[in-house]
Protein backbone atom coordinates (compact mmCIF):
# COMPACT_ATOMS: atom_id res chain seq x y z
CA UNK A 1 0.00 0.00 0.00
CA UNK A 2 1.04 3.35 -0.92
CA UNK A 3 -0.41 6.73 1.33
CA UNK A 4 0.26 10.08 0.12
CA UNK A 5 -0.87 13.64 1.74
CA UNK A 6 -3.07 16.25 -0.26
CA UNK A 7 0.63 17.57 -1.62
CA UNK A 8 1.14 13.98 -3.26
CA UNK A 9 4.15 13.35 -0.70
CA UNK A 10 4.44 9.81 0.84
CA UNK A 11 3.15 9.59 4.73
CA UNK A 12 5.76 6.96 6.38
CA UNK A 13 4.69 7.12 9.68
CA UNK A 14 1.97 4.90 9.96
CA UNK A 15 1.67 1.37 11.96
CA UNK A 16 -0.97 -1.02 11.02
CA UNK A 17 -3.55 0.14 13.42
CA UNK A 18 -3.62 3.14 11.28
CA UNK A 19 -5.51 0.08 8.85
CA UNK A 20 -8.18 -1.80 8.86
CA UNK A 21 -8.94 -5.04 6.42
CA UNK A 22 -12.05 -5.88 5.23
CA UNK A 23 -13.34 -9.79 3.59
CA UNK A 24 -16.71 -9.20 2.64
CA UNK A 25 -17.63 -6.88 5.36
CA UNK A 26 -15.47 -8.94 8.08
CA UNK A 27 -12.48 -7.34 9.82
CA UNK A 28 -9.43 -9.23 9.38
CA UNK A 29 -6.03 -9.40 11.15
CA UNK A 30 -3.30 -7.76 9.74
CA UNK A 31 -0.71 -10.38 10.62
CA UNK A 32 2.35 -7.80 9.48
CA UNK A 33 3.20 -4.54 8.86
CA UNK A 34 6.39 -3.67 7.33
CA UNK A 35 7.87 0.03 6.63
CA UNK A 36 10.54 -0.62 4.22
CA UNK A 37 12.78 1.31 1.29
CA UNK A 38 14.77 -1.61 0.41
CA UNK A 39 14.51 -2.22 -2.95
CA UNK A 40 11.69 -5.15 -4.46
CA UNK A 41 11.01 -6.91 -6.82
CA UNK A 42 7.71 -7.82 -8.18
CA UNK A 43 6.28 -10.29 -10.30
CA UNK A 44 3.28 -9.68 -11.77
CA UNK A 45 1.04 -12.18 -13.15
CA UNK A 46 -1.63 -11.29 -15.42
CA UNK A 47 -4.28 -13.69 -17.17
CA UNK A 48 -5.03 -12.82 -20.53
CA UNK A 49 -7.50 -15.46 -21.69
CA UNK A 50 -10.23 -14.95 -23.68
CA UNK A 51 -12.96 -14.68 -21.39
CA UNK A 52 -11.03 -11.39 -19.87
CA UNK A 53 -10.54 -9.80 -23.09
CA UNK A 54 -13.71 -7.40 -22.77
CA UNK A 55 -10.68 -6.36 -19.77
CA UNK A 56 -7.92 -6.11 -21.83
CA UNK A 57 -8.35 -2.57 -22.62
CA UNK A 58 -8.18 -1.11 -19.14
CA UNK A 59 -5.31 -3.64 -17.70
CA UNK A 60 -2.79 -2.47 -20.53
CA UNK A 61 -3.27 1.05 -19.14
CA UNK A 62 -2.50 -0.35 -15.54
CA UNK A 63 1.16 -0.77 -15.87
CA UNK A 64 2.22 2.92 -15.21
CA UNK A 65 -0.15 2.05 -11.99
CA UNK A 66 2.60 -0.41 -10.92
CA UNK A 67 6.16 1.05 -11.99
CA UNK A 68 5.13 4.69 -9.86
CA UNK A 69 3.54 3.46 -7.05
CA UNK A 70 4.74 0.32 -6.33
CA UNK A 71 8.07 -0.67 -7.99
CA UNK A 72 9.35 2.96 -7.76
CA UNK A 73 12.83 4.06 -8.54
CA UNK A 74 15.12 1.06 -6.85
CA UNK A 75 12.38 -1.82 -7.81
CA UNK A 76 12.27 -3.97 -10.04
CA UNK A 77 9.32 -6.40 -12.39
CA UNK A 78 8.75 -9.23 -14.13
CA UNK A 79 5.22 -9.51 -15.82
CA UNK A 80 3.79 -13.13 -16.94
CA UNK A 81 0.83 -13.80 -18.88
CA UNK A 82 -1.07 -16.64 -18.75
CA UNK A 83 -3.97 -18.22 -20.56
CA UNK A 84 -3.49 -21.58 -22.41
CA UNK A 85 0.12 -20.64 -22.99
CA UNK A 86 2.67 -19.22 -20.14
CA UNK A 87 4.54 -16.64 -21.56
CA UNK A 88 7.26 -14.63 -19.96
CA UNK A 89 6.20 -11.02 -20.97
CA UNK A 90 9.08 -9.03 -19.27
CA UNK A 91 12.19 -10.56 -17.50
CA UNK A 92 13.43 -8.54 -14.46
CA UNK A 93 13.71 -4.90 -15.17
CA UNK A 94 13.76 -1.60 -13.60
CA UNK A 95 13.13 0.17 -16.55
CA UNK A 96 9.48 1.44 -15.98
CA UNK A 97 8.59 2.27 -19.51
CA UNK A 98 9.51 -1.68 -20.80
CA UNK A 99 7.54 -2.91 -18.07
CA UNK A 100 4.68 -0.46 -18.99
CA UNK A 101 5.25 -1.58 -22.60
CA UNK A 102 4.57 -5.10 -21.17
CA UNK A 103 1.59 -4.09 -20.25
CA UNK A 104 0.64 -2.26 -23.55
CA UNK A 105 1.20 -5.26 -25.45
CA UNK A 106 -1.03 -7.85 -23.82
CA UNK A 107 -3.27 -10.28 -26.23
CA UNK A 108 -5.93 -12.29 -25.26
CA UNK A 109 -5.50 -15.69 -25.49
CA UNK A 110 -7.95 -19.16 -24.92
CA UNK A 111 -9.01 -21.58 -22.82
CA UNK A 112 -8.26 -22.90 -20.64
CA UNK A 113 -5.91 -21.40 -18.16
CA UNK A 114 -2.55 -22.24 -16.68
CA UNK A 115 -2.87 -20.27 -13.06
CA UNK A 116 -0.31 -22.57 -11.23
CA UNK A 117 1.93 -22.95 -13.89
CA UNK A 118 2.29 -18.89 -13.79
CA UNK A 119 2.43 -18.94 -9.89
CA UNK A 120 4.51 -21.32 -10.01
CA UNK A 121 6.94 -19.91 -12.68
CA UNK A 122 6.37 -16.57 -10.63
CA UNK A 123 7.43 -17.79 -7.75
CA UNK A 124 10.31 -19.52 -9.49
CA UNK A 125 11.59 -16.19 -10.84
CA UNK A 126 11.48 -13.90 -7.54
CA UNK A 127 13.44 -17.06 -5.97
CA UNK A 128 16.25 -16.31 -7.99
CA UNK A 129 16.53 -12.66 -7.44
CA UNK A 130 19.72 -11.44 -5.36
CA UNK A 131 19.86 -11.26 -1.74
CA UNK A 132 19.07 -7.99 -0.15
CA UNK A 133 15.52 -6.96 -2.69
CA UNK A 134 12.43 -6.83 -0.28
CA UNK A 135 10.17 -9.09 -0.55
CA UNK A 136 12.06 -11.59 -3.27
CA UNK A 137 14.04 -13.21 -0.36
CA UNK A 138 12.65 -11.68 2.18
CA UNK A 139 12.38 -14.24 5.37
CA UNK A 140 9.90 -13.56 8.18
CA UNK A 141 9.58 -15.84 10.65
CA UNK A 142 11.81 -18.75 8.88
CA UNK A 143 9.51 -18.48 5.71
CA UNK A 144 10.19 -17.23 2.49
CA UNK A 145 8.01 -14.27 1.49
CA UNK A 146 7.81 -13.83 -2.31
CA UNK A 147 5.74 -10.76 -4.03
CA UNK A 148 3.30 -11.94 -6.67
CA UNK A 149 0.48 -9.98 -8.00
CA UNK A 150 -2.51 -11.33 -9.63
CA UNK A 151 -4.19 -9.59 -12.10
CA UNK A 152 -7.47 -10.91 -13.91
CA UNK A 153 -10.92 -12.34 -13.56
CA UNK A 154 -10.99 -14.86 -10.55
CA UNK A 155 -12.16 -18.14 -10.47
CA UNK A 156 -15.91 -16.94 -9.50
CA UNK A 157 -16.73 -15.04 -12.85
CA UNK A 158 -16.20 -11.54 -11.23
CA UNK A 159 -16.48 -8.95 -14.00
CA UNK A 160 -13.84 -6.79 -12.86
CA UNK A 161 -10.45 -7.15 -12.48
CA UNK A 162 -8.74 -8.68 -9.31
CA UNK A 163 -5.71 -7.59 -7.46
CA UNK A 164 -4.70 -9.55 -5.03
CA UNK A 165 -0.77 -9.90 -3.13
Amino acid sequence: VTVTDATSEFVTDLDKSDFTILDNGARQKIEAFELSLEPLSLAVVLETSSRIQSLLPEVRKSGILFTQLIVGESGEAAVLTFDRALKLAQDFTSDADRIEQAFRNLQAGGDPVRLSDAVARAIALLQQRPDGRRGSRQRAGGQLQDWLVFAGANLHQRSEPLFAA
